[in-house]
């Protein structure tokens, strides 16, 4: 648009005396230098919000996440209102999950939709900025130091047995990991329990089986 407006302005407003195309040149040359000046500004504010967060450790407490359904993280953004004709949204880099943005007040506010359990120890974000004539778009990575677990959903569970370790063979079958005989299912379990420094021989487990209702995100086609 650019390049377009200023060709039109140069070549055929200037040169040719053109009133109206030397008007649609410099309106075009005008929006969109109001545009990347919009767009820098505000990713220059958003970066330096963030980065005085991360400086200051300021960041959420541990987070659990239902698997398919929307949760809140506390994460936002502020919506630059003072910034005419600007767009921000982002999406998570790592872990996998859907981000949902919803405008409230003066703020942009983060919901997360998991596909698949999981535990990571940070977000990553990728936060774009840019005008909404899509003329300029400025790509920044964020990185919050932060607890996040992937857990099954609740209201999908279509069974819960209270066990002690010793668990059927047709549940490790079902839990689709290694060979899917019990013996690899108790080593494992027996190993990361140890691990943890909770196992006992006697201890009891939950096992949960549960619905898969959708696939989101990569893979959601097949």
């Amino acid at each position: 648009m650019l390049s377009a407006s200023t060709y039109a302005l140069l070549e055929y407003g200037i040169e040719h005396i053109d009133l109206v195309l030397l008007v649609i040149g410099a309106v075009g040359l005008g929006i969109g230098a109001f545009g990347l000046i919009a767009t820098i500004t505000a990713a220059l504010i958003l970066w330096v919000r963030q980065r005085r967060r991360a400086k200051a450790g300021l960041s959420e407490g541990a987070l659990d996440v239902e698997c398919g359904s929307p949760v809140p993280t506390g994460f936002w953004l502020p919506r630059l209102r003072g910034i005419p004709f600007i767009a921000i949204r982002w999406h998570w880099l790592e872990p996998e999950a859907q981000v949902r943005v919803i405008p409230k007040g003066g703020q942009l506010r983060e919901e997360v939709i998991a596909a698949k359990r999981g535990r990571v120890g940070a977000v990553v974000r990728e936060l774009e900025v840019g005008d909404i004539f899509g003329i300029s778009q400025i790509r920044m990575r964020v990185t919050e130091q932060r607890k996040v677990r992937f857990v099954p959903s609740v209201g999908q569970l279509k069974r819960v047995d209270v066990i002690r370790l010793g668990i059927p063979d047709d549940f490790a079958a079902e839990e689709g990991e290694g060979d899917l005989s019990h013996a690899y299912w108790a080593a494992v379990h027996e190993d990361y329990f140890i691990r943890e420094g909770t196992f006992a021989p006697d201890m009891m487990l939950w096992c949960e089986r549960f619905r898969l209702v959708e696939i989101i995100g990569e893979g959601a086609d097949q």
